[in-house]
């Protein structure tokens, strides 16, 4: 790891995490002629996912007068022609800083399926395990970092996996529930990541090496797995590397600005 490290937050923004998802559509010569025009390349991807959350004719799209249309009112926004709920009045104020997709759609009825292709890009298909939209980035782009490629924050990932590209492109999972902490908890620290001292580390890197000599089994698909997880945990045992997901780096009221729950704090 280099001596320049940066602070939680820049760490977590220059993850080797990118955007990966290509289309043909009409609107990608679009995307590329603003990107062309800004220089800015994206590197990193947030995916804030509100799981059960409130339906879209509550939100974004009200469709008011209609039989179809929610129970609240349209308010306008900093963007012409641009309404959203009365319950987002924040949001409204803000709206030049986002874009709204409506033409995303899908037939599927069930949470849990849908869920699934929202994530993957495919319906469920039996045996055959898909990669979530992380593990497909992370092995698109595969950087080694000290920082992982693929963070999950907040909660047991449900639709998260590496699928058939391996364990090794599974998340970093950050905050998960135990039965310690309780479903709303804020204490989003990694569990089990002591800070590690570099003689430490040394030490447990030497006796890997050691016993990984002894061993006269040809490697396969799972020890490489093994060896790649292992690799990935000792460097996270850095305490600088622990230090970015450390959340008492943060002001006081920043944290309370963004709410002291697991989502608010898995956010920050």
């Amino acid at each position: 790891m280099s001596n320049n490290f940066l602070s939680r937050r820049a760490a977590l923004q220059n993850m080797a995490l990118g955007l990966s998802a290509w289309s043909t559509t009409s609107w990608l010569p679009s995307l590329v002629t603003a990107a062309a025009e800004t220089g800015n390349k994206p590197k990193s991807v947030i995916l804030i996912w509100l799981n059960g959350g409130p339906a879209t004719i509550d939100l974004w799209d009200l469709k008011p007068g209609n039989k179809n249309g929610g129970p609240f009112q349209e308010i306008e926004t900093q963007v012409p022609g641009m309404k959203i709920s009365e319950h987002l009045p924040s949001l409204a104020k803000q709206a030049s800083d986002f874009s709204i997709i409506r033409s995303m759609s899908t037939r599927e009825g069930d949470h849990s399926r849908a869920r699934f292709v929202t994530m993957t890009g495919y319906t469920p298909q039996g045996a055959i395990k898909f990669p979530a939209l992380g593990s497909l980035v992370a092995n698109e782009f595969n950087v080694e970092n000290d920082i992982p490629s693929y963070v999950h924050i907040g909660g047991q990932p449900t639709v998260s996996g590496g699928g058939f590209l391996g364990p090794q492109f599974a998340p970093f999972v950050v905050g998960g529930r135990s039965r310690r902490r309780g479903p709303d908890s804020s204490d989003l620290k990694v569990a089990d990541l002591a800070p590690a001292s570099a003689e430490q580390q040394a030490e447990r890197l030497q006796l890997q090496a050691g016993l990984k000599s002894l061993s006269t089994l040809p490697a396969s698909l799972v020890t490489e797995t093994l060896d790649s997880s292992r690799d990935r945990a000792l460097r996270l045992m850095n305490p600088k590397a622990a230090s970015v997901f450390d959340l008492e780096q943060e002001e006081a009221s920043l944290r309370e600005a963004y709410g002291r729950s697991s989502f608010g704090q898995g956010c920050l």
